[in-house]
């Protein structure tokens, strides 16, 4: 079997039936799909074992819930085809996603992986589609992967596992003790694609869109809680990002500042989207006085407000939040533009 097609669900029955339906109208039809239901509810839960009613491809894992990462894991170890490929359940394939896999796997030899670009769809169905890595197919054999390993520090466009076919061997290569990541909500895919990529000898890009990503309506971030914030604390994963930058030859403190630098970038963002969703003055006091420094790396107020790495809208909203300078930042969502504002705390690095 060439392609295993790997989708962890967790109450996602609403949008569940199109993406099942993006799979088995594959142009290609070599491919298992497995649904792993992560702990979802009874109605989603049944709506995994109704998908697999409509097809012998599919089969359906129950577990308890664990999160997309041991989700994932789970599937990679039911897994049968040479390829897996990573769906979210809320997500599409286009139709000839699999053929084209197929295509490029029998042109290049059979690479360890091969990544590819998407598209994005709003709730009203408009497709826009996102600019390539690399605008030609590309190949990276392991003496020149240097230039992906920098990619997975500047932004987040390696970071994501869902445009990945990995061989399955690869998979169950080198990793790390994936149990230091059990509290990880966020980052996952970061975590798991640094492993992909590490363990792969030859990489081959398309710059053709597979995957359509799917804006659900509504955002996590309008609806307030402790817990809600919390979800967002990716440092459960630094440890093990300052070991692939070792371990990838790439470590030096300009490195670490860099990385620093995407902390504090992903920290204001989240911020951001909060509180501008916040209209009771208790909640947005209780969002100023939460320890966001705990969502940082060790280190510094100091340190964090003087990295090169930001711009100054960043450096100035640290300053605030940390300080948790309740009037300074009322004044400040008061004056400033919020595409402008929305736009640079987005920008993860200064080139």
């Amino acid at each position: 079997m060439r392609f295993s097609i790997i989708v962890p669900v967790y109450n996602a029955e609403k949008y569940l039936a199109a993406s099942v339906d993006s799979v088995l109208r594959q142009s290609y039809g070599d491919f298992e799909l497995i649904l792993v239901d992560d702990g979802s509810e009874a109605r989603c839960a049944s709506a995994c074992d109704l998908a697999a009613e409509q097809s012998p491809r599919i089969r359906v894992i129950h577990q308890e819930n664990a999160g997309q990462l041991f989700a994932r894991l789970r599937g990679i170890e039911e897994a049968r085809g040479e390829y897996c490929l990573f769906l979210d359940a809320d997500d599409l394939l286009q139709p000839d996603c699999l053929q084209k896999l197929n295509d490029a796997i029998t042109r290049n030899h059979t690479p360890d992986m091969i990544v590819y670009s998407y598209e994005t769809e709003t709730p009203d169905g408009t497709r826009q589609e996102k600019p390539p890595l690399f605008e030609t197919e590309r190949t990276f054999s392991s003496e020149k992967k240097e230039e992906l390993y920098r990619l997975c520090f500047s932004g987040p466009a390696m970071n994501t596992v869902w445009t990945k076919a990995v061989r399955r061997a690869v998979l169950n290569g080198w990793h790390p003790d994936y149990s230091r990541f059990a509290s990880l909500r966020c980052a996952e895919d970061r975590v798991h694609a640094m492993v992909m990529l590490s363990n792969a000898a030859t990489i081959v890009y398309l710059p053709e869109r597979l995957y359509v990503y799917r804006l659900a309506p509504g955002s996590t971030t309008r609806e307030f809680s402790l817990p809600a914030v919390e979800k967002f604390n990716m440092t459960a994963a630094y440890p093990f990002e300052v070991e692939c930058l070792r371990k990838w030859g790439l470590y030096s403190d300009e490195a670490l500042e860099r990385l620093h630098a995407s902390y504090i970038a992903q920290t204001l963002y989240v911020f951001d989207l909060f509180y501008v969703n916040l209209s009771d003055p208790e909640e947005r006091t209780a969002l100023t006085e939460y320890a966001w420094e705990s969502h940082l790396p060790e280190g510094s107020l100091a340190a964090y407000a003087q990295n090169p790495f930001l711009n100054e809208i960043q450096k100035n909203l640290l300053t605030m939040v940390l300080h948790r300078d309740k009037k300074g930042l009322q004044s400040y969502y008061r004056r400033k533009h919020r595409v402008k504002t929305l736009r640079a705390l987005k920008r993860k690095l200064i080139p």
